[in-house]
């Protein structure tokens, strides 16, 4: 009984610590990006269902979840330099100008 109480009393932690992530996700880290998507997804699902147009819905319905809950390029993982890269140098020198010339006597 005891050990059944302690595994109850870690899986609400856990749940407790999901729950905190998730609504810290939700409310913190607003950009001007992820509210555009969670607008534009809400106006395609608005614009679905007055068409008639059930397919709509479901892309309309990922849109809108990108900027809900900030994940894909609603999150700014796209354009937050997570994957930079170091310029190249450019300079005249790398490109090799050879002319020779053999003269044959």
């Amino acid at each position: 009984m005891l050990q059944l109480s302690l595994q109850l009393n870690n899986s609400m932690r856990t749940f407790d610590l999901k729950q905190s992530a998730m609504k810290e996700r939700l409310l913190t880290q607003w950009t001007l990006s992820r509210a555009l998507f969670l607008i534009l997804g809400i106006m395609v699902i608005a614009q679905s269902v007055m068409s008639h147009q059930w397919f709509g819905i479901v892309i309309g319905g990922y849109f809108a979840s990108m900027g809900l809950f900030a994940f894909g390029c609603a999150s700014g993982g796209c354009f937050g330099g997570n994957c930079k890269t170091t310029p190249r140098k450019e300079s005249n020198d790398s490109v090799e100008t050879s002319t020779k010339t053999t003269i044959k006597e």
